[in-house]
């Protein structure tokens, strides 16, 4: 899109509450990551969040809200993502 570098992907259902390791492709100059939950086996309220951002990949987990519960174990899902490098 407009001369930046694209690469997509989903995970395994096996990204929990725990950091796991996605690579890209291809490396990519500066990328931005954007990652969303495709699954929806446990039922408490979770966002994905994504951290060592680099460019040949990232980590990802799924980070439980506490309304409902204290704990925070999530189960497996499966995590999508879009990485976008730099023109």
């Amino acid at each position: 899109i407009a001369g930046h570098q694209i690469v997509v992907g989903v995970t395994r259902p096996d990204v929990t509450h725990r950091w796991r390791g996605v690579s890209f492709a291809r490396t990519l100059v500066a990328p931005g990551l954007i990652a969303a939950g495709q699954t929806t086996r446990d039922q408490d309220p979770v966002t994905v969040r994504y951290g060592a951002l680099t460019s040949t990949g990232a980590k990802v987990r799924m980070q439980e809200e506490q309304s409902r519960d204290r704990e925070t174990a999530h189960g497996r899902e499966r995590v999508g993502w879009v990485a976008v490098g730099a023109r």
